[in-house]
């Protein structure tokens, strides 16, 4: 993917061998940083924040004021837009539907594939959810019983 756009994420990288990590995210067109650095995502909500923080006022170089990401959360799309021929395609997809086999041969239809694969998923998290409680539980049991003694 090319610095073509603004609101495009790079990481910045320093040459062969080196174990720092820069980001950042582009407010125009860069062509200059192709070949240079890699682009590996872009801003799908939010760019009027980019577009505040690269409002703020500078000396030279430096910010006269602090730009301060707080509280920022996470963002978990419902589904990502892409734009034409940007997407990828998933492993064995291809743009043509499919026939559905009437047979019975004992397969499953793509879409209880799917349900059964949300379900373990969201099971899964429950289980994670249940263990972090009685962890969080016992924990507190612990700090009670030292500050009791």
């Amino acid at each position: 993917m090319l610095h073509a756009t603004p609101g495009l994420l790079s990481m910045a990288n320093a040459g062969p061998n080196t174990n720092g990590s820069q980001f950042f995210i582009t407010c125009k067109a860069t062509p200059h940083l192709n070949g240079k650095h890699v682009v590996f995502g872009r801003v799908i909500k939010g760019m009027d924040v980019v577009r505040a923080m690269e409002a703020t006022p500078c000396d030279q170089s430096k910010p006269l004021l602090s730009v301060v990401i707080e509280d920022c959360g996470e963002y978990i799309p419902e589904k990502i837009p892409t734009a034409p021929g940007l997407g990828r395609k998933k492993k064995g997809s291809n743009d043509v539907d499919k026939e559905e086999d009437d047979d019975d041969d004992g397969s499953e239809e793509p879409s209880s594939k799917k349900k059964k694969k949300k379900k373990k998923k969201k099971d899964k998290k429950k289980k994670k959810e249940k263990k972090m409680k009685k962890k969080k539980k016992a924990k507190k049991k612990k700090v009670r019983r030292h500050t009791e003694s």
